[in-house]
């Protein structure tokens, strides 16, 4: 039976939430390997010191390009059929994991990776990635361009040649500062007129690279999947019971929502 290894990285002030997102994490989603890496760890691999002004750098603390190191580092630790499991450690109840993931599991059997989750609200892909990134991975076309990002806060790796391969170009990627930094963002280029997004902007070329399926929603504006366990609803919303479940917690969060606003 395949195995599930569930992997969070966290540095910083982010530390501090490893405590409960591991209590939630052990208690609910009952990974059979669980790996809370932190920039301690990633000090201690050959890799850190390889791109040191990469992973040194202030902003995302090293470009975010972490985050498919630490993928990398849970799949070294499963055999092949495995399921790795990325969240990143934030804060809140989003990330606080209430129930078994078993709808991202079998979407990741079944399409060999769930990376993550279109958000086109936020506009197209151009718009948040710069010239030298398309043109270094080799991502000049319309299809690149003009797709919606990827967010890149859960994924689902069903371990295989195939998904070790890309996990290794996004962390070579994300390795290439002209690719990685927005430093290279060329005013008036027609590219990355809002920022550049880091491994995002990676991620998602190579989602269309691969032609790989992310999940699309319709539900804009209230980042309900950066919670793991509204995800896992979201995709069980055909059934009965998790329809009503999925409703009334989307109905609170549009509710609350209001709320603050109107208390600002």
């Amino acid at each position: 039976m395949a195995k599930v290894i569930f992997v969070s990285y966290a540095s910083g002030t982010y530390k501090s939430n490893i405590y409960w997102n591991k209590f939630f994490v052990r208690f609910f989603i009952r990974p059979d390997k669980m790996l809370f890496l932190t920039d301690e760890d990633l000090r201690q691999d050959p890799i850190y010191h390889k791109f040191l002004s990469i992973f040194s750098a202030k902003t995302g603390a090293g470009y975010w390009a972490w985050k498919p190191w630490a993928i990398s580092k849970a799949m070294d630790l499963a055999d092949n059929g495995d399921i790795v499991i990325y969240q990143d450690c934030g804060q809140g109840l989003r990330y606080k994991n209430f129930i078994k993931p078993s709808n991202i599991i079998s979407y990741a059997k079944k399409y060999n990776v769930m990376p993550g989750v279109f958000i086109p609200e936020h506009g197209t892909n151009i718009e948040w990635t710069h010239k030298q990134c398309f043109n270094l991975m080799d991502c000049n076309a319309e299809e690149f361009y003009n797709t919606a990002q990827v967010e890149a806060v859960i994924s689902a790796w069903k371990v295989c040649d195939k998904t070790k391969l890309i996990v290794s170009e996004w962390l070579n990627y994300c390795t290439n500062e002209k690719i990685i930094s927005d430093k290279y963002i060329e005013k008036n280029s027609g590219f990355a007129t809002n920022g550049h997004r880091y491994d995002q902007s990676v991620l998602t070329n190579l989602v269309i690279k691969h032609n790989l399926s992310p999940i699309s929603h319709d539900l804009v504006g209230l980042h309900l999947f950066k919670s793991m366990s509204f995800l896992n609803l979201y995709l069980a919303k055909d059934v009965w019971y998790s329809k009503i479940i999925f409703t009334t917690i989307h109905q609170c969060v549009k509710i609350l929502r209001k709320i603050r606003k109107k208390s600002v």
